[in-house]
């Protein structure tokens, strides 16, 4: 189907984190929230069923990055879950 799915942990300089798990769909460039997580490690169904389009814009751009620098090539999914995997721990982007 061309979707990338992953879950994303942000944790702000203050100590907050954010748990999601979300979806990329490199066709169109677009995301998708399924679920957050919650903090005594559960999780709580998005409300909004949606594809957004990822703008490459303002300080919450790690959508546009992902797509890429890591997970899409044009409109493909950039291999395999292992090799995006191995991109991300090594911090080696596609270009």
């Amino acid at each position: 189907e061309g979707i990338v799915r992953y879950t994303l942990v942000i944790t702000s300089k203050a100590g907050a984190t954010n748990v999601s798990y979300e979806g990329i769909r490199c066709s169109s460039a677009e995301k998708k929230l399924y679920a957050t997580g919650k903090p005594d490690g559960s999780w709580s169904s998005s409300r909004r069923d949606a594809w957004s389009p990822i703008w490459d814009v303002g300080a919450n751009r790690q959508h546009a990055a992902l797509v890429k620098d890591y997970f899409c090539e044009g409109t493909a999914v950039a291999g395999k879950a292992e090799a995006i995997i191995e991109r991300l721990r090594r911090q080696k982007p596609l270009k």
